[in-house]
């Protein structure tokens, strides 16, 4: 029988960017049309917060709050400010979205990441007291990443990120039940490490988060289309379809990393699904 969960969606703000980086090659010139005209759009970031019975869990913590150029932030630099620009609007931030669910920074128990680039990382600095839980090799990517090329320009793992402490890491290096009714699953080809995380709730059902193993609905397909940042792509059409296997396994809604239809039509803080 399922426990007795709560789960929120925490609206963290979101990024614009061209949307072939979401779906690669949504926009392409032709011979009838050589001028097309590429696509400005914006995808949201969230964090999920999950009141299970064992604690207060977050899953991902969105962009850090200095990384608004509106707002003087600094956080991010001149390209990806110019490229992906990230904003929030006022009650956006991490501490104001779980004051709505009644909940403070120091209840939160565990953080569980899907991977570790910018725009899922930023808030760690909030919670030095949390056990981390992160696919091992996505740790070690992150890491390695950060310390080689700690300055460049353009980087998915972001280093003042990587390097906030927290009290414990531990590590997953297979499909693993983390806690009663929550498992993760290595879903890779966007990173190596990413993993999606499926709770099963008492009177929504499973819902299955698969965070950027697959962004949109239109990349889910059927056909699958890949992002314009993979690292691999074969592995990225095999996470696909085991999307596709574990969902209809467990009869779960499938929710889309950065699909702002999918994200403006569900429950957002302070309501809840359970």
């Amino acid at each position: 029988m399922e426990k007795n969960i709560k789960l929120y969606i925490l609206n963290l703000g979101r990024i614009e960017m061209d949307f072939n980086i979401i779906v690669n090659n949504a926009t392409v010139a032709t011979v009838s049309d050589k001028e097309a005209k590429h696509r400005w759009d914006w995808v949201p970031i969230d964090s999920i917060l999950i009141d299970h019975p064992e604690g207060k869990i977050l899953f991902d913590l969105g962009c850090h709050p200095d990384g608004d150029p509106l707002r003087g932030g600094k956080r991010f630099s001149k390209t990806v400010n110019e490229v992906c620009p990230f904003y929030y609007d006022d009650g956006q931030t991490m501490e104001e979205q779980l004051a709505l669910c009644g909940t403070k920074p120091e209840e939160i128990k565990t953080i569980v990441f899907s991977h570790m680039h910018y725009d899922h990382t930023g808030y760690l600095y909030l919670f030095p007291h949390a056990n981390v839980i992160v696919y091992k090799k996505e740790l070690e990517s992150a890491v390695s990443s950060v310390f080689e090329e700690p300055k460049r320009e353009f980087h998915s793992y972001l280093y003042e990120d990587i390097i906030v402490p927290a009290a414990k890491y531990t590590y997953i290096t297979e499909d693993t039940e983390i806690f009663d009714d929550i498992k993760m699953y290595n879903l890779k080809g966007h990173t190596q490490g990413l993993c999606g995380l499926m709770i099963k709730l008492k009177n929504t059902g499973p819902m299955f988060f698969v965070r950027d193993a697959c962004n949109t609905s239109i990349n889910y397909g059927p056909p699958t289309r890949l992002p314009g940042l993979v690292e691999n792509v074969p592995d990225y059409f095999a996470s696909t379809e085991k999307i596709r296997k574990i969902a209809a396994e467990n009869n779960a809604t499938v929710v889309f990393g950065h699909d702002k239809n999918q994200f403006m039509s569900m429950k957002h803080a302070p309501e809840y699904y359970d």
